[in-house]
């Protein structure tokens, strides 16, 4: 993936080889082409994904499992990611869901105040990857859990914000759901969940 301010654009396998090596034939595994793909290709390397007024602070596959170093994915997700959809925020607060057969937006919302990239976790039943967001502002941190398919929130919860600001995480349990972390103080009176749920709660 390329990243240029408020644009991601992607370059083919097949391009990066013959700039590598410089050489005019490739080999056969290299060779096949993504029709959807192609009509989004901008010029001689680049494919086009995603625009946006806003700089893209984060792009990630929408995989459960995706380790904080941005880099490293577990066996299961490394499997998975190369044809997941994709999770966009820009910098300013506004989450796209990109599908990747042909590079439509799925759904957007906007999440004002977020200090870290989405983790990616399964917390409903459905089979598609579920995002935990946190919002931190005047001393008070949100929490939401936001459906991967739809996006519409299926979990919220409100604490005393502490000093130190870490991204959340996930970890994939046997059953097929994941248990959701995030740091945070104590929880507000007023925090709930918005629907009624099956999993349990996320731990903090």
């Amino acid at each position: 993936m390329v990243f240029c301010a408020g644009s991601v654009d992607a370059m083919s396998l097949r391009d990066v080889y013959k700039q590598a090596t410089s050489r005019t034939t490739i080999p056969s595994s290299l060779s096949v082409k993504d029709p959807v793909w192609e009509k989004q290709r901008k010029n001689n390397s680049l494919i086009h994904i995603y625009s946006s007024v806003d700089h893209v602070a984060y792009f990630l596959p929408l995989v459960a499992g995706v380790c904080n170093n941005h880099n490293n994915l577990d066996t299961e997700s490394s499997r998975n990611s190369s044809r997941s959809d994709w999770v966009s925020v820009c910098v300013n607060s506004q989450i796209s869901v990109i599908r990747e057969r042909d590079i439509h937006i799925t759904w957007t919302i906007n999440s004002s105040s977020m200090h870290s990239r989405p983790a990616i976790g399964h917390f409903n039943d459905d089979g598609v990857p579920d995002l935990l967001i946190q919002q931190s502002a005047n001393g008070i941190r949100k929490v939401q859990i936001i459906d991967g398919a739809q996006g519409q929130n299926l979990w919220e919860a409100e604490f005393v914000c502490p000093h130190l600001v870490l991204e959340g995480s996930t970890i994939l349990t046997t059953s097929g759901q994941s248990v959701f972390l995030f740091w945070a103080g104590d929880p507000l009176p007023a925090s709930k969940n918005v629907t009624k749920v099956s999993p349990p709660e996320p731990v903090y």
